[in-house]
């Protein structure tokens, strides 16, 4: 059996440290680079999803706009109605729209106040 020198050994093991020491410092950097790339990602992602919510918002109020001035013009061409009669097929317009929104895109409140409409329109069926 040869016996190594004993110093060539110490000097192999040091750098032998020496590079795992490197590596692990080198994969930790790795890693925090990672972790950053990915919280960048997740926050840019939720700030374009709340942009584009915004924008939606934003078409649904002028879509609704829209059909409340179209339905008004169509009311002042028709024959001249009571007041509270025109109002009533506005706030019912109204409703029709946020209505087609389906129960799974609707907020508990939301589903709430429908179900309130619901029997509201039962009740005055029944009168």
């Amino acid at each position: 059996m040869k016996s190594g020198d004993p110093n060539s050994i110490l000097i192999k093991h040091r750098r032998f440290l020496k590079e795992l020491e490197s590596k692990k410092n080198q994969e930790r950097e790795e890693s925090l680079l990672a972790e950053q790339l990915k919280d960048l990602k997740e926050k840019q992602f939720r700030e374009q999803a709340e942009k584009q919510r915004e924008k939606i918002k934003n078409l649904k109020e002028k879509e609704d706009l829209i059909a409340l001035q179209e339905h008004t013009n169509s009311m002042k061409k028709s024959e001249s109605q009571a007041s509270v009669a025109a109002s009533k097929p506005k706030s019912q317009a109204a409703s029709q729209r946020k209505a087609k929104k389906p129960a799974w895109a609707m907020t508990a409140e939301q589903q709430a106040q429908e179900a309130v409409k619901k029997e509201e329109q039962q009740e005055a069926e029944i009168d």
